[in-house]
């Protein structure tokens, strides 16, 4: 019996290994971070359940009481929980490290700059934006202005469609999308964030992965895209009846841009999809965030500018125009 024991115990073993591709991939700490864990307050630390239970009357009721799916104050409010509690570090340890990934991009005659192959060294971080301790923790859903604010404060960016399939491609494993049935405004409660983000544990246990890795079929990215600028900010007075109907060079769009959620057999629920409202948030939607500083060919660049360069954006986007620059945060900072 002992024997059978043992010999289980190596099968289940050698069954949680992760892909040898995956055992090179490198962490790399996120400078802010790393900045502020000397000074960080940890009296105000919550763990990922008690967080998105205090969100349950945070953005659908107004002053007085009263529910309201929409309801921009209280959507701003909710954003700035959540930022706080990123912000001020409160997220798993291997959420502050960067994994890198590098690819080589294909070759397309028919565009000038991807005539020959380009090698691509992105740093991304493991899993999508999550509040809450190493064992209790919840990956959460947000307005691309909140995950804006915060990539800004991380040095980081919203990755495009493109990247995001590129880091699909260096995944670690897979499991299948768990979609929940839309019933009303239900899937933009905070409750059912915290079953998707059960059902994700729970499919992560079944295959033996852990937080920390990368994995496809969690969820949606909210994604950067020439469609939509995050930059607006959000009205009192906004509804999805005044929402506009295009973009404007101007950046008057109110849209956001979700894609993804890669399924086991390799492809995407979610095409390139740019028409809910800005302030829109369901369970389905994940941040994930690319360090601002990528390299190209061994050179190093601002992921921005190169969004913003006529030529070069066609190496991290398939799409057709490049980013305006009203479209992107107008700062910038040394490269390291």
């Amino acid at each position: 019996m002992k024997t059978i024991y043992q010999a289980t115990v190596f099968i289940a073993l050698i069954l949680c290994v992760p892909a040898k591709k995956i055992l090179g991939q490198q962490r790399v700490p996120v400078p802010y971070y790393q900045t502020i864990s000397k000074s960080h307050d940890t009296s105000n630390i919550q763990t990922g359940r008690t967080f998105i239970r205090s969100l349950d009357t945070v953005g659908f009721y107004n002053m007085r009481g009263e529910y309201i799916s929409i309801n921009p104050v209280g959507i701003r409010r909710r954003d700035s929980l959540i930022v706080k509690q990123i912000l001020e570090g409160n997220v798993p340890d291997s959420m502050k490290y960067f994994k890198k990934i590098i690819f080589t991009t294909d070759i397309v005659d028919s565009i000038p700059i991807l005539r020959r192959k380009h090698s691509v060294e992105i740093q991304v971080l493991p899993d999508y934006l999550t509040i809450g301790t190493n064992e209790d923790f919840i990956r959460m859903p947000m307005t691309p202005q909140a995950a804006i604010e915060i990539a800004d404060s991380l040095y980081c960016s919203l990755p495009t469609a493109y990247l995001v399939d590129k880091i699909a491609d260096a995944a670690e494993g897979s499991i299948e999308p768990f979609p929940f049935r839309p019933v009303k405004d239900r899937n933009c409660q905070p409750y059912v964030f915290e079953d998707s983000n059960n059902a994700i544990n729970a499919l992560f246990k079944v295959k033996c992965y852990h937080f920390g890795q990368i994995i496809n079929g969690l969820k949606k990215d909210v994604i950067l895209s020439c469609k939509t600028n995050y930059y607006r900010e959000l009205k009192d007075g906004d509804s999805t009846s005044c929402a506009a109907k295009d973009y404007t060079p101007e950046g008057t769009s109110r849209y956001e841009t979700i894609y993804g959620w890669r399924r086991e057999n390799g492809k995407n629920i979610q095409p390139s999809y740019s028409k809910h409202v800005n302030w829109y948030v369901d369970y389905s939607h994940g941040i994930r965030l690319i360090y601002r500083i990528i390299k190209i060919d061994g050179k190093k660049y601002d992921i921005y500018e190169v969004l913003q360069n006529s030529k070069l954006y066609r190496i991290i986007s398939d799409e057709k125009e490049c980013m305006h620059k009203y479209f992107l945060q107008k700062h910038s900072f040394p490269m390291k």
